[in-house]
């Protein structure tokens, strides 16, 4: 949330060190190209079973649909999903729900045509296992499982976080000046700040001198000193929804604590309740509230992921909460630019609705005349009805 990823580069990262994997298990992807970040984006819908990308609407229903790059006609969609609702809590269903989805849905897009072709099984080398792939649903869990090797720090050279350790200018942006004012002003106007993160501390403090500029400020400059209290591998949402889970303080005062060596872990100790000024790793929601002697409804969360911040945080802490999308940023502005052709469009729409009203009322006095002879205003005999069945028609293709 704090810290903004360049998230194309990062993607790319990600689909590079996914790819990697993939290609040691002997999947044919040497070929494959990061050369459509737009071919999956943050709110579609996996099905698994069929390897389609879904754009459901907020009633579930499938509205469009692609099977690996081609888009299904609509007599396709109405095959296969109709009036499917999409129920999220079905496995079978994956929710691409951060930008960081990206990479895992281009790969995946990618494989399911190969898969189709036959390309996946023909062009395989050693030690791939074709049965473990025989299905999309199959293929899906493959891509899945390489990218979160690819995010789970495995030691090998394309290991993603330790290309972002040896360049977070290449795949983050940093305005440590606004940053460090915004969270100050915060302090001094009374309010209490935590950070909690599901990442290690090794890479939150990283990140965070590289984000706050403390290697701009005056010697002595620390990150933690915006906040009162830091807490690392917090392990979210079971943070927000277990009260007794394992909690440690680092011990950050101990000589050379802050100095990362690879493969290492910082000094922990066992800590029984939060102080002001301190790290920690792991425990609960209900600590800070404790520490900070703060209501429920004195706490905001701010987060940048659905369900691990909002959704989770709402249900079980019933935290007030903010969700941070980037995307509304360029959603805000194209509305902006589009003020006029959208004015054209409500007007369009509206004359269409005057037509369809028209169209029905007409529809219903020719009803009523042909069967009982029944007059309606405007309908008095058969040559108001010739003329009404006239306007149904040309009503009819004006409404298409």
């Amino acid at each position: 949330t704090i810290v903004h990823y360049k998230w194309r580069e990062w993607e790319a990262l990600a689909y590079a060190c996914a790819k990697a994997c993939l290609e040691y298990l002997g999947f044919p992807v040497s070929d494959l190209e990061f050369d459509d970040p737009d071919l999956a984006c943050r709110g579609l819908v996996i099905d698994t079973e069929r390897g389609n990308f879904l754009k459901i609407d907020r009633h579930g229903f499938v509205r469009r649909a692609m099977h690996g790059k081609r888009r299904l006609a609509p007599d396709e969609l109405e095959e296969l999903y109709g009036r499917k609702l999409v129920d999220l809590r079905d496995r079978r269903f994956s929710f691409l729900n951060t930008l960081f989805s990206v990479s895992e849905g281009v790969l995946y897009s990618q494989l399911v045509s190969k898969l189709d072709s036959g390309a996946l099984v023909r062009d395989a080398s050693p030690p791939f296992d074709a049965s473990k792939v025989s299905n999309y649903a199959d293929l899906y869990r493959a891509v899945s499982s390489a990218l979160a090797r690819a995010h789970g720090g495995k030691a090998s050279p394309s290991e993603i976080k330790e290309a972002v350790f040896a360049d977070p200018a290449r795949y983050t942006q940093r305005e440590p000046e606004k940053l460090r004012r915004m969270l100050a002003d915060q302090r001094r106007s009374g309010k209490k700040l935590a950070l909690i993160t599901n990442s290690d501390w090794w890479y939150t403090d990283t990140m965070m001198r590289f984000v706050c500029g403390d290697d701009l400020e005056p010697s002595g400059a620390d990150w933690r000193d915006l906040f009162d209290v830091v807490v690392c591998s917090a392990r979210k949402p079971a943070f927000f929804t277990t009260e007794k889970l394992p909690f440690y303080e680092l011990a950050l005062d101990e000589v050379g604590s802050r100095e990362r060596v690879a493969g290492s872990a910082p000094l922990l100790r066992e800590a029984k309740q939060m102080r002001c000024g301190r790290v920690y790793c792991g425990g609960s929601a209900r600590l800070v509230e404790k520490l900070f002697n703060s209501k429920e409804d004195e706490l905001l969360y701010v987060g940048d992921h659905l369900f691990t911040d909002a959704n989770a945080v709402k249900a079980s802490m019933r935290w007030r909460t903010a969700l941070v999308v980037q995307e509304l940023d360029l959603e805000i502005r194209a509305a902006a630019t589009e003020t006029r052709r959208t004015a054209q469009i409500d007007a369009l729409l509206g004359e269409r609705d005057n037509l369809e009203s028209e169209l029905n009322v007409k529809r219903l006095a020719l009803e009523r005349w042909d069967q009982d002879r029944q007059p309606s205003p405007g309908l008095a005999d058969e040559a108001h009805a010739e003329e009404y069945r006239r306007d149904v028609v040309s009503l009819r293709a004006a409404v298409k």
